[in-house]
């Protein structure tokens, strides 16, 4: 069987959507080694040393590279290309697929925040996903999503078929495991002018991240604690609005903007940090909060989207950022029993999410597919 993948939005530097496909187009492949599997990618991408020998690539041409590019490509040449090579089946793991194709598809979808809340997307995104997304859910064959709270709201799309949902919880990289050499720690802190106690928050600086929230839970934090914060995520083009929340802070002095920070670098910094506090309005699954219980690190989260269901009894969940808010979180920080439960909890809860287990789920959708399909 030959299965087709669309990895057009594997660009450089990577966020929540890029690193799940890029390790679950790895994860499948390794899993069903007697399938071939052709990706297709940006010109520009540099294909990994680790990827599975039964992956050849398929490069979209220079013109792609710019968003309208990439969609025209993906909605009228990239059918073609899958009828040239005769694919089993597409997996269109970004969202949409392209609507010309007629075979056998698996979709996924991480969140349909552009519908429901457009307030906190691009215009671009916005536009692109209430046009297309609607349309790719009704035509593919199984649409899979990360966490039950997106399939609840992707059954409010107008002609949206419960039955061919299926939830498959995304995995941690194996590179986020607890490092305990100080030196290590020492070093990584030294790059990036950190102190030794130190707050994390991990996320794009976007609306919908709410970095503003954990910036105010910090300033009630910071008269009894020697903690500084440290953010790390893509600073944003636009929306200076939410950097002037934090060049504005009365301690913004003790706020240290890190940007992107490679994979190694950030297993160091969740194993160091004295929380990780991640209060997102909205999340279709949330892997930072994973990621930081797999290395040891506390862990606070808000109740946006999925949050409460992937976090589980892993983390500490707090409904607003007010005085019980406060009191719990310097708890975590100052009593060392009850921090130490938690972080057991944590390591736990993380250990269940693994890319092997999402590609064993896959693996059993498409068959399912290609045999309903014949």
């Amino acid at each position: 069987m030959k299965i087709a993948v669309n990895a057009m939005l594997l660009r450089q530097p990577y966020s929540g959507v890029e690193v799940a496909i890029h390790n679950l187009i790895k994860a499948v492949a390794a899993q069903a080694p007697q399938w071939e599997f052709l990706a297709a990618v940006p010109a520009d991408f540099a294909a990994s040393t680790d990827m599975p020998g039964n992956i050849s690539l398929h490069r979209a041409p220079g013109w792609t590279r710019d968003r309208a590019g990439r969609i025209v490509w993906e909605q009228l040449a990239f059918p073609g290309v899958l009828r040239r090579q005769k694919v089993s089946l597409l997996h269109a793991p970004g969202y949409v697929m392209p609507l010309r194709w007629r075979g056998p598809t698996v979709l996924s979808v991480y969140d349909i925040t552009a519908l429901t809340h457009p307030q906190w997307c691009k215009p671009a995104n916005v536009w692109h996903y209430r046009l297309m997304l609607p349309r790719s859910v009704r035509r593919a064959d199984r649409v899979l999503v990360p966490s039950e709270y997106v399939g609840n709201e992707l059954v409010n799309v107008p002609g949206v078929d419960r039955d061919k949902i299926r939830v498959v919880a995304l995995g941690i990289d194996a590179v986020f495991r607890r490092i305990e050499d100080a030196t290590v720690l020492a070093g990584v802190r030294r790059k990036y002018g950190l102190p030794k106690e130190y707050l994390l928050c991990v996320g794009n600086i976007t609306p919908r991240k709410n970095i503003e929230g954990v910036v105010e839970l910090f300033e009630h934090l910071v008269p009894d604690l020697p903690h500084h914060l440290a953010v790390v995520g893509a600073k944003p083009h636009k929306r200076r609005d939410v950097l002037r929340r934090i060049e504005g802070s009365p301690v913004c002095e003790r706020i240290h903007m890190l940007g992107y920070v490679p994979a190694e670098d950030l297993a160091a910094l969740y194993s160091g940090a004295g929380a990780c506090l991640h209060l997102a309005h909205y999340e279709g699954f949330g892997l930072t909060p994973l990621e930081a219980m797999a290395c040891g690190t506390p862990v606070v989260v808000s109740t946006g989207g999925a949050l409460p269901e992937v976090a589980g009894p892993g983390a500490l969940t707090i409904h607003a950022v007010d005085a019980e808010a406060v009191k719990l979180v310097k708890r975590v920080l100052s009593d060392f029993e009850y921090r130490g439960k938690l972080v057991e909890r944590g390591r736990a809860h993380a250990a269940g999410f693994t890319w092997s287990a999402a590609a064993q789920k896959v693996i059993s959708v498409y068959r399912e597919v290609v045999a309903e399909r014949g």
